[in-house]
């Protein structure tokens, strides 16, 4: 079983999209269910923020949970997979580990090293755990990403860096077949979600 993150943020996507697809506290719930259903997905966590949408799961498979977490978010959130998978970003294993703690202390927010994102992190586990989706893997995981940040901030006597923000990325323009492909970067590490032409193995 490996971590997977899929999700679209202020660097990925417009904000009338973002504002589309963010989720109440009630659809987080039910989409938590709608990943525990699914076929790949033991476990699963959603970070749902004004800046990004973000689903994590514990998977068997990489293909399979990428399609179906992708699927079940754009049902949620009631949008066309089609009109969402261009801004999409995929994290797998390692890189999806490095990529919660980023987010917990604020390092991927439009603010750089703003603190309210952690406290949505910690609401994020604590729905999780209510919904009995965080079990031993993304339950811990989730838990040293809180708890991260603040010792690093104390350790460093620092306090986080206000007003600076971070340059925002635009995707590459979707092909004109927008179906779902992934494409393995040269490291093994991280897989993105592209717009391509062949549709992934579900």
């Amino acid at each position: 079983m490996s971590v997977l993150v899929v999700g679209l943020s202020h660097r990925s996507a417009p904000v009338d999209l973002l504002e589309r697809v963010a989720l109440s506290t009630e659809g987080v719930t039910k989409l938590l269910a709608d990943v525990l259903a699914s076929d790949h997905a033991t476990e699963a966590l959603v970070l749902s923020t004004c800046n990004r949408v973000e689903v994590y799961a514990e998977v068997d498979k990489f293909h399979g949970g990428l399609a179906q977490a992708s699927e079940l978010l754009a049902r949620r959130a009631g949008v066309d997979l089609d009109e969402l998978t261009p801004h999409l970003y995929v994290h797998y294993e390692d890189r999806a580990v490095s990529h919660l703690f980023s987010v917990a202390c604020g390092l991927d927010s439009m603010v750089v090293g703003e603190s309210q994102v952690l406290g949505q992190v910690r609401l994020a586990l604590r729905t999780a755990q209510d919904a009995g989706a965080a079990g031993h893997q993304l339950g811990s995981l989730a838990q040293q990403a809180c708890l991260d940040p603040r010792r690093d901030r104390h350790e460093r006597g620092s306090r986080p860096t206000r007003g600076t923000q971070e340059q925002r990325t635009r995707p590459d323009p979707p092909a004109e077949n927008d179906q779902l492909r992934i494409e393995d970067r040269a490291d093994g590490g991280d897989r993105r979600a592209q717009a391509r032409g062949d549709v992934i193995d579900h």
